[in-house]
């Protein structure tokens, strides 16, 4: 018996999220005494790259959704807007700034639906609640990406950096909030004549 194999490849490219695609045709000839036989076919091997631009756009999708939810969840009755627009900055320093602009947008709207809550458990509520949105959002992005090809390490390094920055600029955003809040709550107390309260955040 002879076996004889030939192979051809074809190969092409899609900018959006770097699939390439090989076809390797097959061809063997299997010859016994009574016949030759001829098998042929295609084996098609896809590779699928993650760029920064597809992952952003998975992170946009993936951060509006859990927005949404966080701010219906809160009985707020808005949805996002894009956070990621095409033709904006897209350093994990401009997407992250824009990220918690809109989201501490809605602080004063959280206010207003919980009203029976003093001043530091409202802040407290609100931070919790864009955190955990922010959280739930990057997680989500991450598993869709890794589900549908390979990450590139700039890309994966980009996102981890964007949620590290979104993360501290909340923080920091929660600390001003404390100290206005601190500041008012001092000053209404010695216009009172009452003895000022020092800390209200442990």
């Amino acid at each position: 018996m002879q076996v004889g194999t030939t192979q051809s490849q074809d190969q092409s490219q899609s900018l959006s999220a770097s699939v390439s695609i090989t076809k390797t045709h097959f061809e063997k000839q299997i010859t016994t005494a009574e016949r030759a036989l001829t098998m042929s076919g295609d084996f098609l091997e896809i590779n699928i790259e993650i760029n920064g631009d597809f992952a952003d756009r998975v992170l946009q999708d993936s951060l509006e959704k859990r927005l949404n939810e966080a701010f219906e969840t809160a009985g707020l009755d808005m949805s996002t807007e894009s956070l990621l627009a095409s033709g904006q900055d897209m350093s994990p320093e401009a997407v992250s700034g824009r990220i918690v602009d809109f989201a501490v947008s809605f602080l004063g709207a959280f206010k207003d639906n919980n009203l029976d809550e003093e001043a530091p458990e409202q802040l407290d509520g609100f931070v919790s609640l864009i955190k955990g949105a922010v959280e739930q959002g990057f997680a989500e992005a991450g598993n869709i990406l890794k589900g549908i090809g390979q990450i590139t390490g700039e890309a994966q390094s980009d996102m981890d950096e964007t949620f590290n920055l979104t993360m501290d600029k909340i923080d920091a955003f929660a600390e001003g909030e404390r100290t206005l809040i601190e500041a008012t709550m001092q000053q209404q107390q010695e216009e009172e004549g009452e003895e000022p309260v020092s800390m209200l955040f442990k």
